[in-house]
This record gives structure tokens, C-alpha cells and sequence, in this order.
């Protein structure tokens, strides 16, 4: 597994497996053990096998530092004066060495620096600590003895219905003052069985504080695997530190000292620049850190025979499957059949995650998802495919990337670039198809699923030697269609507001699992409090009615209401005011024009709003298309006008998945013609004054 373990001031060490993408949000740290190095029986015995204190070990070389001279640097709150990454690894299991110095110089860095913390999972991996100073006025105060790190058990994703089994070791340093040096040291142990036989590390490189001296050193075994090294960067970035962020740059930097029979990799770099953050970050742009990756994985082959071992299951099949695939066996078509699995896979067993150890990549048996009926994504995938085989049906797991998506491509074959499964199946001698299981109460023709756009797979299957493109369904029409219909109460300036939005797709999959926990109050409310962001005088006539037809995937949500003063009136003068609010619901306006990391869009939306209203005044015909091409977006708007009916379509279609950094001007620019259109106003015109009656001479 790769390793990225550092202090709170660089990136903390992340680990992606083959489970579902989660937001976390904590919930519980509920403190069972503390440590306190100076009640430890010797240096090196840990009380806590997971945390223990004791010297650094041999291998590490040492590295010198010193304080600044001068003025402190200026706008920032801190200052790294040494961030040092060693690494000792071994096909069965690896050191990873973390030497950290700090200049404080705000109160936030004393917050940064005054709680270190190691996040580990148990089962594979151990702390040992060796420093933990404070240096004040050239004098150094060693705090590790009388630090007590507390066991916390942080389910920080519980209520994204995962449980990791992660624990976190936290200490709290007293005293820490500004003007403070911080020094930390530490050595992660990692052995996760199911990568012996592997080399594989990572490093995210810079930091939130500018960083004078920073350098990771590897060491690989002798014998071992062969090994590629790499970098990573986000696309689309301007103006960030040439050091960091272009490839040529980082990779003149790595050198390669081996002399027979040690082999070892240096990078190593000096006075980088604080690393700054945008808001609105793609998931393309992860890590967002520039990235060094070291793995023996050469092909996406490698990767194939790596995971095919953990998706295996063995015959017979555990209960209540064999019932369940004779009763299906009795439908006359292989379609009736593939809905029959796939429903009760998606709607039958629920989406829970059970991330320890091991199962962070290995799918738990099928007996034990059977018997709990909840499962993650690796779980439900290797489920489905049981069952699909035992229909006749060819199906494989699949491993795919909700973050970089087709940007896989671009990166090195690792295990760690996917985060989700998916199931892969042919019905006959048909096309691929793809299925994710995930998704509850999905609808739609059976084998023409919607698919969400991860665009790239990896096909988990003997043979298989390279990545899958997946392809989209063509969006000819609106998945997101929104007709308005406004017509006139007699004898007043009121109008009625009948309103129709109807989702199709993958759209409509998504919105029925959220309406799923909402009730039909809290509909009403917060449909209405969104249109009334532009209708300001709205009034709920009939509130929203959802029909679901299962067989299109199609959802159509009906709702009235009332427009007090829809016709404005100025003396002699009339006119109304219309608002395209269902484009408004995905595109604002940045707040950054002028950035160095590229803006998200919401990628692959077609949106369709139509609005047809009746006028209390006769208007000559007209037609006024506009069409609005920038980075990411298409947007067209067809307005016409006959008699007295108006009639506006505007359509956007997303054509990217965000626009780089270097091209924000123009696309604001675009943006705010856009959404200056979105609310559109039409007067009566003004009456033609009568031909002249002078005299005649």
C-alpha cells in the first residue's frame, strides 16, 4: 500500500481503496487508552501495540537543519524548515520515517502544530515516535516524555454509512508559543498482507507553509522488483511554483544513487513556495498536491492478477441464492432474468461499508453479505456477478475512479487509483453493458440501465491487459427538462405558474433515491423556497405531485402556484418578467475570477428550461436566437414572440469538467451573459402617434 504519513501542515497520509467515495463527517471520538512515554516500562516498549516510543531506526539518515537568520517570511503563518521523508521498503512490509521542523509565527500555526496526531488502521499498521521537541530561544525542551497521546476511535464516516475500524493517536502539546520551533519524528510500520510481493509508496509534496528544505529518500531491497517512479499534478493549474507543479521540474529533481547491492531514489528541493487553494476544486485536479508515486505494478495486467484473487467466491453459492436464481430461472427472457438479480442486488441487500483492514479492498464472503443483507461496493459488485453467472449471464467486477474518471489514462498502473466497483456484463453475444450496484430503486429497460459517466474502467477478469473506455449514452435530449406555462388570472395582474420538470437517466436514479428520505412536506418547502428566490411574491396554488413511469426511468414533478403582479404596470406602460431558474439551479457565477486552480463544472448535464407565457398585450412577431459558446459550456436561447403568446428555450449543455485556470476571465465574462438572459423582461409596445393634420398651404 502506499504511505504518505505526515504532520498536519503537509498532506496527511490518504488511502484509497475499492470502496464507494464518501464525504466524512465526524461524529464520535470516544477516548479508551492513553499513552504517556514517560511511564513506559523502556524506550521502545509499547504499552499500546499500535504506539510505542523508541530511537530511530538505523537505516534513517540524518539530515541537519538550522534556524532562520533574519526577518521571518511575510504573509504566511509558519514556516517548514525540514520536512524529511524516508522510506525502507520491503515485499513484506516497509518503514516509512517522518522528520518534520516548524517555524510558528501566528496563533493558527500554534493550533496546526500543537496536536500531533498518527491515524493508522490497527491491523497493518503501528507508530513508533522518537521526537517530539520544542525548541525556544535556541534551547530545546523535549516533550515526548511527558506527552500522553490519547486512543481515539473517530468514525468519522458513520453517518456515510461506512466504519473504517481507523484509529487515531492524538497528543496536545502545552506551551506551544509563537516564535516556537516544533520538531516531530516518527516512523510509520506498515505490512498489509495483500501487497507482499510488492513495492509501492507515495508522497505528496509542498505544503500550506513555504518549505526551506524538503527531500524524500527511498530505499528499495536488494532482489526486489522491478519499480517505476512518477509524478502526479493536477491539469488545468496557472501561476503555482514551476518546482512543484511541472513534471520536468520534479522529475530533474529525482536522482537515482543505487550502487549494487542497495538501490535508492532521492528527491530533494529547497525554498518551495506555500501551496495556495481555490474553492470549487475538481475531482480531476486530486490529489491536488503534486504527487511522487513509486510502485512495481509496471502494467495494468499486474493490476488485474493482483485483485483477481480478491473477487473470488466459491460454490455452492450460500442461501437464500440458489432459491432465488431457480426462481428467476423460471422467467422466459435473459432480460426479465439480468432485472430480477440486479434489483434485488441494488434494493434488497443496502449499502453499508465495512472498511476494516483488509476489507478495504478485499469484498467480504458472500455468505456473510447474504446473512447481514448490507454490503459496500465491493460487496454488492461480487454479489451481482455470482448471480449473473449463475443465470448464464457473463459478468465481471470492475474497478473504476469517481474522481479522476477518464483521467486514468494518464496515470501509472496502481491499485490505488480506483475508489469504486462496478459489474461489467454481456447479455449474449452483445455489447459490453455496465451496471453499478450501488444505486437503489434504478429504473429503466433492463440492459439499458443509466450509468453514471466514470467514462474508464478496469475489467477484473483473466487476460484483461488494459483499461476499458466506457462509454456515455449520447444526451440528445434534456436529461433535466423544465416547462413553465404562465397564463393570465382575468381581471387582475396576477398570473398562474403551472410547472413541469421531468428527469430522465441517470438524473432520474439519483433524484429517486433522494426523495426516498424526504417527505412530501419537505418537498413542497424547498421547491417552493427556490423558485420564490426569483419569483419573490409566490404563492403555493398545488403542491408538488412526483409521478415516477419505472419502464422510461422517467420522473415528472407537477406543481402551481400564483403570481401576484405579474404584470407590472407604469402609468400606460405594461410588462412582465420571466426567470429561467432550472439553469440557474446548476450554473452561478464564480467568485474567483483571477485563480491558479481550475473551476468544476457540473460535468455532463444537459439542462433544458422552456417557458411559455401568456401576454396581457399584442406584440409584433419576432425570433432572437442567441447562441453562447465558452470553455466547458454550450448555452442557447431561442425566444419568439406571436400575437400574444412569448415562448423562451434555453438549453445548456456541460461539455467539460471544469475550466483551467488560465482561461477564468473569458469564461466569467460568458457567465454573466448568460445569467444576465436567464431573467428576461418583455414591455407592451408603445403606442404609434397619429399621422399629422397640419394645413395644406
Amino acid at each position: 500500500m502506499s504511505a504518505c504519513c505526515r504532520g498536519v501542515l503537509l498532506q496527511p497520509k490518504k488511502r484509497v481503496a475499492a470502496s464507494c467515495p464518501l464525504v466524512c463527517l465526524y461524529l464520535l471520538a470516544a477516548t479508551a487508552f492513553g499513552l504517556r512515554a514517560a511511564e513506559a516500562p523502556a524506550v521502545g516498549t509499547a504499552v499500546d501495540p499500535a504506539l510505542s516510543v523508541g530511537p530511530r531506526p538505523a537505516w534513517v539518515e540524518d539530515v541537519a537543519w538550522t534556524l532562520s537568520t533574519g526577518k521571518p517570511p511575510v504573509g504566511v503563518a509558519g514556516e517548514i524548515l525540514l520536512a524529511d521523508s524516508q522510506d525502507n521498503l520491503t515485499t513484506h512490509g516497509s518503514d516509512f520515517y517522518f522528520h518534520q521542523v516548524v517555524r510558528v509565527l501566528s496563533a493558527s500555526a500554534v493550533n496546526a502544530v500543537a496536536h500531533p496526531t498518527n491515524q493508522i488502521t490497527p491491523e497493518f499498521e503501528r507508530v513508533t515516535w522518537h521526537t517530539l521537541t520544542i525548541h525556544r530561544d535556541g534551547q530545546p525542551m523535549d516533550r515526548l516524555p511527558t506527552t500522553e497521546f490519547k486512543k481515539l476511535q473517530r468514525e468519522l464516516a458513520l453517518e456515510e454509512q461506512m466504519l473504517t475500524g481507523e484509529t487515531t493517536y492524538a497528543a496536545v502539546l502545552s506551551d506551544v508559543r509563537v516564535g516556537d520551533v516544533v520538531e516531530t519524528a516518527y516512523t510509520l510500520h506498515y505490512h498489509n498482507p495483500l501487497f507482499d510481493g510488492q513495492l509501492t509508496a507515495r508522497h505528496d509534496l509542498g505544503a500550506m507553509y513555504p518549505v526551506r528544505h524538503e527531500r524524500i529518500v527511498i530505499h528499495l531491497p536488494e532482489g526486489g522488483p522491478r519499480v517505476r517512479a512518477a509524478f502526479l499534478v493536477p491539469e488545468g493549474t496557472y501561476g503555482l511554483p514551476d518546482a512543484l507543479y511541472r513534471i520536468p521540474d520534479l522529475q530533474s529533481a529525482l536522482t537515482d544513487e543505487s550502487l549494487e547491492p542497495s538501490r535508492l531514489l532521492r528527491w530533494e528541493a529547497r525554498d518551495l513556495e506555500a501551496i495556495k487553494f481555490d474553492g470549487n476544486l475538481p475531482g480531476k485536479a486530486f490529489p491536488y498536491w503534486p504527487r511522487l508515486r513509486l510502485t512495481s505494478f509496471m502494467a495494468w495486467s499486474d493490476v488485474v492478477a493482483w485483485a483477481e484473487p480478491l473477487f473470488v467466491f466459491s460454490s455452492p453459492l450460500p442461501d437464500p441464492l440458489p432459491a432465488l436464481l431457480k426462481e428467476w430461472q423460471m422467467q422466459p427472457e435473459p432480460e426479465q432474468r439480468l432485472a430480477a438479480a440486479v434489483r434485488w442486488v441494488q434494493n434488497d441487500v443496502r449499502y453499508f461499508a465495512l472498511e476494516f483492514g483488509q476489507q478495504r479492498l478485499r469484498p467480504r464472503p458472500l455468505a456473510e453479505v447474504c446473512a447481514t443483507r448490507y454490503g459496500d461496493c465491493k460487496d454488492k459488485s461480487l454479489l451481482l456477478v455470482a448471480l449473473l453467472r449463475g443465470l448464464g449471464i457473463e459478468a465481471w467486477p470492475t474497478l473504476v475512479s469517481t474522481q479522476w474518471r477518464d483521467r486514468l489514462h494518464r496515470v501509472r498502473p496502481d491499485p490505488n487509483a480506483f475508489n469504486h466497483a462496478v459489474v461489467a456484463y454481456r447479455l449474449g453475444t452483445g455489447p459490453l453493458r455496465w451496471i453499478d450496484p450501488t444505486i437503489k430503486h434504478q429504473q429503466g429497460q433492463a440492459g439499458k440501465w443509466a450509468f453514471p459517466p466514470y467514462r474508464t474502467g478496469l475489467l477484473v477478469r483473466p487476460g484483461q491487459n488494459d483499461l476499458v473506455d466506457i462509454p456515455a449514452a449520447a444526451a440528445a435530449e434534456p436529461t433535466m427538462m423544465t416547462l413553465d406555462r404562465i397564463t393570465l388570472v382575468p381581471d387582475s395582474t396576477d398570473a398562474t405558474l403551472a410547472t413541469e420538470a421531468t428527469l430522465t437517466g441517470i438524473d432520474a436514479d439519483y433524484f429517486r433515491q433522494r426523495i426516498d428520505s424526504i417527505s412530501a412536506d419537505e418537498r413542497s418547502k424547498g421547491w417552493f423556497n427556490f423558485i420564490a428566490r426569483f419569483y419573490r411574491r409566490l404563492e403555493e396554488v398545488e403542491a408538488p405531485v412526483v409521478v415516477d413511469d419505472a419502464g422510461m426511468n422517467k420522473i415528472t414533478i407537477r406543481a402551481k402556484y400564483r403570481l401576484p403582479g405579474f404584470v407590472r404596470t407604469d402609468g400606460e406602460q405594461e410588462s412582465v418578467v420571466t426567470y429561467a431558474y432550472a439553469i440557474r439551479s446548476i450554473l452561478d457565477l464564480p467568485d474567483t475570477r483571477r485563480r491558479q486552480w481550475p473551476y468544476a463544472l457540473p460535468s455532463d448535464k444537459f439542462v433544458r428550461h422552456r417557458i411559455e407565457v401568456e401576454l396581457p398585450f399584442d406584440m409584433p412577431a419576432q425570433q432572437q436566437p442567441e447562441l453562447v459558446r465558452t470553455e466547458g459550456l454550450e448555452f442557447r436561447l431561442e425566444r419568439s414572440v406571436v400575437g400574444r403568446r412569448w415562448l423562451l428555450q434555453y438549453d445548456l449543455r456541460v461539455t467539460g469538467d471544469f475550466v483551467a485556470a488560465e482561461h477564468m476571465g473569458r469564461f466569467c465574462d460568458s457567465v454573466e451573459g448568460i445569467m444576465e438572459s436567464l431573467g428576461m423582461a418583455l414591455q407592451k409596445p408603445a403606442a404609434k402617434a397619429p399621422p399629422s393634420s397640419a394645413a395644406q398651404p
